[in-house]
């Protein structure tokens, strides 16, 4: 089984798209989550996601510090995220995901950067690329 990752465009960079399902709260989300072996978590972008109707509801997690300064991260809890596969969908279940603050910690506007896939889900996947280097695929791993 495989899931296949697109390079876009704009940037060169390969995205994975993926249906993100919250039991708390309940909502669902398709987002097109950058694939960043970088990242330690996986981080959805408060401008991939009805961010108004959601922060209420939210309790705080951590900060998050990259490129767009430093941002504190609320928890979206009891997930799945939904992959499309050669093989028809793959559920992955997750305890918890973050989802970003639209201010950064000293109050300024976050800038629209890319939700990440990041290592905590990419390690259960191993990598390999298409002959042309356009597109990349994740194959489920024997590992867990």
């Amino acid at each position: 089984m495989y899931i296949e990752c697109y390079k876009c465009f704009n940037d060169q960079r390969y995205y994975v798209p993926a249906f993100v399902i919250s039991k708390q709260p309940e909502s669902v989300f398709k987002i097109n989550f950058l694939v960043d072996t970088g990242a330690s978590s996986t981080l959805i972008s408060w401008n991939d996601v009805p961010y108004s109707t959601l922060k209420t509801n939210l309790r705080e997690g951590r900060t998050f510090t990259g490129m767009g300064g430093s941002v504190k991260a609320f928890i979206l809890s009891n997930c799945s995220l939904f992959l499309y596969t050669d093989v028809g969908i793959y559920n992955l279940t997750v305890r918890e995901l973050d989802l970003s603050n639209y201010l950064t910690v000293d109050g300024r506007l976050c800038p629209p950067v890319a939700s990440v896939l990041g290592i905590d889900i990419l390690k259960n996947f191993d990598f390999s690329f298409s002959d042309d280097l356009e597109r990349l695929f994740l194959n489920r791993s024997n590992r867990r």
